[in-house]
């Protein structure tokens, strides 16, 4: 039997910053000790593409966890496909209350993206390694999010 601790806090976990932004929500995350993987529940996504446009998608569970070579990933557990901008560094997680979770979901059904920037730009600022100058800017390590080069013959999300 597997051993797993389910988290009831939503959460949000950093996919891509550069040149485009990405952020998975998850109303509950699940954390399997046997595979090392996390496992997010009713969860969408923003993403602001490199041209300012804002894509909104929704998934049932989506799985982060590390492959053997050492990349970060994240999947869709129901198409099987990956997110693409797969990691060298383990993809951040910010924990969020559940008035902002809902505040969050709210804003996704509006399509507000500043918004939803302005929040995790200041959520995902604040942790070591990451900083953001101005209303407008985040900054990431630089190994995060960078290893699309490694999958080539991958088809991404």
């Amino acid at each position: 039997m597997e051993q797993a601790i389910g988290l009831e806090d939503p959460c949000a976990v950093l996919l891509e910053n550069g040149p485009g932004f990405s952020v998975l929500v998850a109303r509950r995350i699940e954390y399997s000790f046997l595979s090392g993987r996390l496992r997010l529940e009713l969860t969408f996504q923003v993403r602001i593409d490199e041209h300012q446009k804002e894509h909104f998608r929704g998934f049932a569970a989506v799985e982060v966890y590390q492959r053997d070579d050492g990349i970060w990933v994240a999947k869709d557990c129901e198409k099987g496909r990956l997110f693409s901008s797969p990691s060298e560094e383990a993809y951040r997680l910010v924990y969020i209350p559940f008035s902002e979770y809902e505040s969050l979901r709210d804003s996704e059904m509006g399509h507000r993206a500043d918004e939803l920037f302005s929040f995790f730009r200041d959520s995902f600022g604040k942790l070591p390694g990451f900083f953001s100058p101005d209303f407008r800017t985040l900054v990431t390590p630089d190994r995060y999010a960078c290893a699309r080069d490694r999958f080539l013959d991958e088809k991404f999300l």
